[in-house]
């Protein structure tokens, strides 16, 4: 079978009424291109007997979705969880052609998308399959779990966590890159379908505590896959997709009004701190800019009870944690200080002496921190001699003033951002810069 290709079923038709003169006033189901001549027809239409083969028919797809009727999508699940199990499950010991296996699950990863929902067939495939993965398919295997839907996710939360652990560990840069990405399309859809019910539904009724739980466990379960990869490979480009799910989590209550804020853990916040790529940096300061909203407007709806909030003390202890470190590296020149976190930027000052770095407190301020000192050196070519332009000392006064505007016509909006939320505005006699005010 698998030699002659795999054949979706033909979309055969069905009417409602056998007369010849209905036979004659209608369109069968192969013939129909356009949504106005579906809805000219549709009263003469059944459902094809064979429901595999609407996978390849949008406009049937778009009749199903409106449709809505259990036991249409009953019926579309249970051929494609024969479907799958029969011809795409590699590890039973069948012979398949990989290009039919690969051409059906980007079909039916089409069809989820269009639907915008995870297909229960599609689920009981994972099921069967991720015990035995071994990166096989990978485009296609985390695009099903991309699609898993939240209502269903409790029962194969444990089971997945345990296949992506053990691949993420063995796996190459890319494949890594491609399970975070594949975690945050998951939330993300899971939010956009979220955010659809809450337009027209009281929030309350719509967010349970099973659905927080499993939004909770997965958030952490990538934080902690994160603060693994980023132990094992130092790549900017890794970092780059944890800050893009992190960029999302940010998000979760401000944007889709859902009570949970969970900050990034140690291992990915100081490692994005101290980072050697601007854009990675840049990209820091705007997800802290966007847990500070979160955690403002939470709080304040926490003294007016309007809103449900699961967000304790100690989310805003570790918020104001980070906030005071990247206030003093980057602006006060406070580098390498008593931070409280066990993975904190500090050490004892006599090392340094021992080593004869006498400036390392400002290491990671915005003139000396790796990611910038090609900002800082291009902008002390603009101002001064060239036989002075590599001595930072001359960032004082209205440079240093300057100097955050050039930072922010180069394009790091965020940073400038984050500095102009985070810093008082009133000004110290001593150098004309202005104070920390780090709390929310």
């Amino acid at each position: 079978k698998w030699n002659a290709g795999f054949d979706i079923p033909m979309c055969k038709n069905s009417i409602r009424n056998d007369s010849p003169k209905d036979s004659e006033s209608f369109l069968p189901w192969e013939k129909i291109k356009t949504f106005s001549e579906l809805l000219e027809n549709i009263q003469n239409h059944m459902l094809p007997a064979q429901m595999g083969c609407v996978i390849n028919q949008p406009l049937l797809l778009n009749y199903i979705k409106c449709l809505k009727d259990d036991n249409t999508l009953l019926r579309l699940n249970y051929w494609l969880s024969y479907t799958l199990h029969e011809e795409c499950a590699w590890y039973n010991g069948k012979k398949q052609s990989k290009e039919d296996v690969t051409s059906f699950l980007n079909t039916v990863l089409t069809v989820e998308e269009f639907l915008q929902e995870g297909l229960s067939g599609s689920e009981e495939f994972l099921f069967k399959a991720l015990p035995h993965w071994n990166g096989l398919y990978r485009s296609q295997i985390l695009g099903l779990i991309s699609h898993i839907p939240l209502h269903s996710f409790s029962d194969i939360e444990i089971l997945l966590f345990q296949t992506l652990t053990q691949l993420f560990i063995s796996s190459s840069l890319s494949f890594k890159m491609d399970i975070l990405k594949c975690l945050k399309e998951l939330l993300q859809n899971w939010m956009i379908r979220h955010f659809l019910y809450i337009n027209n539904v009281k929030i309350e009724n719509v967010i349970t505590p099973d659905m927080l739980a499993s939004v909770e466990n997965l958030i952490h379960f990538t934080g902690r896959l994160s603060t693994l990869g980023l132990q094992m490979q130092n790549s900017s480009l890794l970092l780059q997709s944890v800050l893009d799910f992190y960029t999302l989590v940010s998000n979760l209550y401000s944007c889709f009004s859902l009570p949970i804020i969970i900050l990034p853990p140690a291992g990915v916040f100081y490692p994005a701190l101290i980072c050697k790529d601007c854009v990675n940096l840049n990209q820091l300061c705007y997800i802290m800019y966007r847990y500070r909203d979160s955690l403002l407007a939470a709080r304040q709806h926490g003294k007016d009870n309007s809103v449900f909030v699961n967000i304790g003390r100690q989310t805003f202890k570790m918020y104001n944690n980070y906030l005071t470190t990247m206030v003093g590296c980057l602006w006060s020149s406070k580098a390498f200080s008593m931070d409280p976190h066990p993975q904190g930027i500090k050490m004892n000052p006599e090392v340094f002496e021992i080593a004869g770095v006498l400036a390392y407190k400002r290491a990671f301020n915005i003139v000396y921190h790796p990611a910038l000192m090609a900002f800082s050196s291009s902008f002390l070519k603009q101002k001064i001699s060239k036989q002075e332009m590599y001595n930072f000392r001359h960032f004082k006064g209205h440079l240093w003033d300057e100097y955050t505007q050039f930072l922010l016509n180069e394009g790091l909006t965020d940073l400038n951002l984050f500095l102009q939320i985070s810093l008082n505005p009133v000004k110290t006699k001593q150098n004309n810069r202005t104070t920390p005010n780090p709390s929310v």
